[in-house]
């Protein structure tokens, strides 16, 4: 029994010398544990374990403060006393009058649009926006008119309703979007004009009743 602990003893005691001489070794190489951690934490742009001492002289450096004095000594030759461009300049000192300028715009007499008066011509699509087409209606694509593709003019066409029956949809959805409508009737009969008017937009509806007796509606801004 004896023996045992005698061979217990001697092997705790080479297994501590050896732990000890791994870590004397790792401090000698490394340095302590803590400035190690302070290394790894700079590394990661925070310092921990040290303070504002050691973690300045590891991971954190201070700029330098900016000179006093105006700013254009600082800077590049090229740039010094260049001012900016005529436009901008006078803009900066009356920003009243590019804001104006910015939001008018030209009317039919040559001279300029209040503010907030829209210009430009509006598409069929943002004239009809919201509208829920009567008679089951559908658009026709014709790519070689530049008015469609401007999208200022859309042709509908349906077989599953009567001409009247669109006519009367048509005016009662454009009336719920705000329009005031004013109908034509042109020649027999066989042919419906519905001009619409809200604020400062117009469009125009066509109903007829093409060669194969469909209702064709083409409506343009």
């Amino acid at each position: 029994m004896q023996q045992v602990l005698v061979v217990l003893f001697w092997l705790w005691f080479a297994v501590a010398l050896a732990v000890y001489g791994y870590r004397l070794w790792r401090r000698m190489t490394q340095g302590p544990k803590a400035e190690r951690d302070a290394r790894a934490a700079a590394a990661e742009g925070r310092a921990v374990g040290l303070g504002d001492k050691a973690a300045g002289r590891l991971g954190r450096r201070e700029l330098p403060p900016l000179p006093d004095g105006p700013l254009e000594p600082r800077l590049p030759k090229s740039l010094a006393g260049v001012g900016p461009p005529e436009g901008e300049r006078e803009a900066a000192s009356n920003p009243g009058d590019a804001t104006a300028t910015e939001t008018a715009g030209p009317t039919p007499d040559g001279g300029a649009a209040g503010a907030g008066v829209p210009t430009g011509r509006p598409t069929v699509a943002a004239a009809l926006r919201g509208i829920d087409l009567p008679g089951d209606l559908i658009p026709l694509v014709d790519g070689d008119d530049p008015e469609v593709a401007a999208g200022h003019k859309v042709t509908f066409t349906t077989r599953d309703a009567t001409l009247r029956t669109v006519v009367a949809g048509l005016a009662d959805e454009l009336e719920r979007l705000g329009y005031e409508v004013d109908q034509t009737v042109v020649g027999d009969g066989a042919e419906h004009r519905l001009g619409a008017v809200r604020d400062h937009t117009a469009v125009t509806l066509v109903v007829q009743v093409d060669d194969s007796s469909a209702v064709t509606v083409v409506a343009t801004t």
